[in-house]
Formats: C-alpha cells, sequence, structure tokens
C-alpha cells in the first residue's frame, strides 16, 4: 500500500528541483560535518554497492562516488535524479539513477553492502521504509543516515507552532515530520544496533535562519560560535541538537 504521504511529497520535490539551477554545478569536494560524520561511518566503502535513499540533487551520491563506492541514487522526483546525473557529470562522478518509492524498493534482498541517506527518513512512513532497508542490505551490511530530530522542546515547539506563522517562514514538506525517540523504537525493531552520532550541534543558527533569515551577519555569526561552543565544551547536550547521524546494524 502506499502511504498517504507519497503523493504530497512527490509534488513538493518535483516542484522544488525543477525550480532548482544548479545541475551544472560541481559537488565540493567537502560537504557539511554531518554528511562527512557519515561517510566515514560507511567506511569502508571503496568497491562496495551503496544504496542511496532519496538522492536529491545528488550530494551524497557524488561524495560516496569519489569514495570508491559504485551508487545506485533512488528518489521519487525525477526531476531530482535528472538534478543528481548532471551533478555527477559536472563532479566527473558515475551513478545509477533510479526513480522508486523507498517503501517499494525496486531491488532483490541482499543486494546492497551499504544504505545511506541524508535527510530523508523524517519524509518517510518510517515502520515500511525500515523494512525495505533490512531487506536490501546485505549480511555484515551497514544503513547510515544523517536526520532532523524533534529532541530540542524548544525547536519542537518553534516548529510547531511558530512556523508558517507572524512572518516566521514555514520550510519542508507539510507531511514530514522529524524523527523521535518514538522513531529509534521503531528502527530498532529491524535494527541489532541502532546508534547516534553527532559531528556538529545544530541549534542556535536554525533558530537564527528561521526567525531572522540569517540576514544579520553579527547575529549569524554569534549563533555559529555558540553552536560550536555547546558541541566542544557541552557535549552532554548534544543529545538536543537538531540533526543527528544515525547507524544502523542488522
Amino acid at each position: 500500500m502506499r502511504p498517504r504521504s507519497e503523493p504530497v511529497e512527490k509534488v513538493f520535490f518535483e516542484t522544488h528541483y525543477a525550480r532548482a539551477d544548479n545541475g551544472a554545478r560541481p559537488v565540493p569536494a567537502r560537504l557539511d560535518a554531518f554528511v562527512e560524520d557519515l561517510l566515514e561511518l560507511l567506511e569502508p566503502l571503496e568497491g562496495q554497492c551503496v544504496l542511496d535513499l532519496g538522492c536529491g540533487e545528488g550530494e551524497l551520491s557524488v561524495a560516496l562516488a569519489r569514495r570508491g563506492a559504485r551508487v545506485v541514487s533512488v528518489d521519487l522526483a525525477r526531476a531530482g535524479l535528472a538534478l543528481a546525473r548532471r551533478r555527477a557529470g559536472a563532479s566527473e562522478a558515475t551513478l545509477t539513477a533510479v526513480c522508486a518509492s523507498v517503501h517499494r524498493l525496486p531491488f532483490p534482498d541482499a543486494s546492497f553492502d551499504r544504505v545511506a541517506g541524508s535527510r530523508v527518513l523524517h519524509h518517510l512512513e518510517l515502520a515500511p521504509a525500515a523494512e525495505e532497508v533490512r531487506r536490501v542490505l546485505a549480511p555484515g551490511g551497514r544503513a547510515a543516515f544523517s536526520e532532523n530530530f524533534y529532541t530540542n522542546p524548544i525547536l519542537f515547539l518553534c516548529r510547531e507552532f511558530l512556523a508558517g506563522r507572524f512572518g516566521i517562514p514555514r520550510f519542508g514538506t507539510p507531511t514530514e515530520r522529524p524523527l523521535s525517540g518514538w522513531s529509534l523504537g521503531v528502527l530498532s525493531r529491524h535494527f541489532s544496533v541502532v546508534r547516534l552520532s553527532y559531528p556538529s550541534f545544530l541549534f542556535f543558527h536554525l533558530l537564527d535562519r528561521q526567525i531572522f533569515g540569517c540576514r544579520h551577519r553579527g547575529l549569524n555569526r554569534l549563533m555559529i560560535e555558540l553552536d560550536r561552543l555547546v558541541h566542544s565544551r557541552l557535549p552532554f547536550l548534544r543529545p538536543f541538537s537538531y540533526r543527528a547521524n544515525i547507524v544502523l546494524d542488522p
């Protein structure tokens, strides 16, 4: 059965990627701290068959290919896949693009050594998606994702009650839902190991973007520095980051 959120997500991202105008731009050699950490969590990648779920414009796919992986990039939006192909070409990287739903992957059981994704799980119906990830993952394989989380009550309240009101913009799709403790419970029913990694801290900078649109340079620098300070000096607060990486082992 197709999840009810899927048509909404497809329309949103087809429109979003059709408006994008950066398809010929190469993927940077180094990406943000969360993606770089994600790549390390998936090593070794040389010669491995890797599935990138919800590949979007293809940044993660290209980064995986640069580390020697054989990459299959999946997305529900054909416009996103077109961008991924163009950015891979501009980056001199190779990928195989497949238009498909994560809830119904068109691949045999145990066909991938690694499964990865950047900010994709919170757009999905988690239980059927986790089941599919587990199904296509080969024995001894690993899945890892970089995701948005609802563990910070301040961000939860801002997103639920302020975003889209009082002149504060609302980003993302109407059906997406950042992950929570409940989400980790769902994942643990399909994987023996569910582990979180916090390579950076995202809170103050996100508030600045959401409320002030990063318009004030001094405030923007201050917010970024506060995030760095929390990550380095107050590690017990890292679980309140809006973003984290998840490692899933069968």
